[in-house]
């Protein structure tokens, strides 16, 4: 990296901006400068877990008060507009975490502002392209070996019933936003189906859902859905998020990916009926930080340096 260096603010210091925190600390080419959130509480469990970090209250302040060359958006949904707005349009690059927003309103709002600075990476945390197997899938899809994809399935089966804990409450939003605001089909759907659309390449043309709201009644959004998607290629898929099974995690979040010469579920492939399903061979990654957020920061900061395009630029999986 011919010894550049970029450095960098972080909005939002929640867990995912601690952790994207620690992660950037064993980065080379990247430097923390500055930190931002406006939850006096946030800022204060910060700055004992990050000493020596500046800590802002607000963007305007953090703009005004330090020098850097990008920033990570890692408020809480809802709110990641507004500062993601101000530092694109004050020439910061941008990584913005998923989902881009929670409307359509501020979805529009935001690539409007990234169609304003072209010359600047906006980047989203689309972090299941980083993944082993999906990279694996989305070279197979590059290279034809699927033939033509006319089915596909992905999952986002996930038991977030402690996001009800009274210690989800957010003091600065008067509101706990993991019930009020999430909609398990933007929060967490968001991932499979970003990727069933990166394997196809190709852009939606209609869906059809269902729903219920019987698994986590707390939630001000139906907990249970069930989407089917019909791209332009022809391809359809199914996506379910649901955020109340009595069940871990779905592994691999049961990817599937049907082909006419061959076809993919989870970490198996099969190119022969008769020899049915064999191990998919990919190289594999090994986690050092929760979700693997450092393959994010490393493509997000090579983009800048290389002007190489990131593997989930914003618009994109805007």
């Amino acid at each position: 990296r011919n010894g550049m260096s970029i450095k960098c603010a972080v909005i939002g210091l929640g867990h995912v901006g601690h952790a994207y925190s620690r992660a950037i600390a064993t980065i080379s080419g990247i430097d923390l400068v500055a930190a931002c959130d406006l939850f006096a509480k946030a800022r204060d469990e910060y700055l004992s877990v990050f000493p020596g970090i500046p800590v802002f209250d607000s963007v305007k302040t953090l703009l005004e008060k330090i020098q850097f060359d990008a920033a990570f958006i890692l408020t809480s949904d809802p709110c990641h507009a507004e500062p993601f707005i101000q530092c694109i349009d004050a020439g910061k690059h941008v990584f913005v975490e998923k989902p881009i927003a929670n409307t359509q309103e501020d979805i529009f709002a935001m690539v409007n502002a990234v169609n304003r600075h072209p010359e600047l990476v906006a980047a989203s945390g689309h972090i299941l392209r980083y993944y082993p197997v999906n990279r694996k899938i989305k070279q197979m899809t590059e290279a034809g070996e699927f033939g033509d994809i006319f089915y596909m399935e992905g999952d986002y089966i996930h038991n977030l019933l402690y996001q009800a804990d009274a210690s989800k409450f957010n003091e600065s939003l008067g509101r706990n936003w993991y019930l009020e605001d999430e909609k398990p089909m933007v929060g967490g759907g968001c991932h499979p189906f970003d990727v069933l659309k990166w394997f196809v390449n190709s852009q939606v043309v209609s869906v059809k859902s269902m729903s219920n709201h019987i698994a986590f009644p707390k939630m001000k959004y139906d907990d249970c859905i069930v989407s089917l998607y019909k791209f332009e290629s022809g391809a359809i898929a199914k996506v379910t998020a649901m955020y109340g099974p009595v069940s871990p995690y779905a592994a691999f979040n049961n990817i599937a990916v049907y082909g006419t010469k061959a076809s993919v579920w989870r970490d198996q492939v099969c190119y022969d009926h008769d020899q049915g399903w064999q191990p998919l061979e990919y190289i594999d990654y090994k986690e050092q930080f929760s979700h693997g957020f450092e393959r994010e920061i490393v493509d997000f900061i090579n983009a800048i340096i290389t002007a190489k395009p990131v593997l989930a630029p914003m618009k994109d999986c805007a």
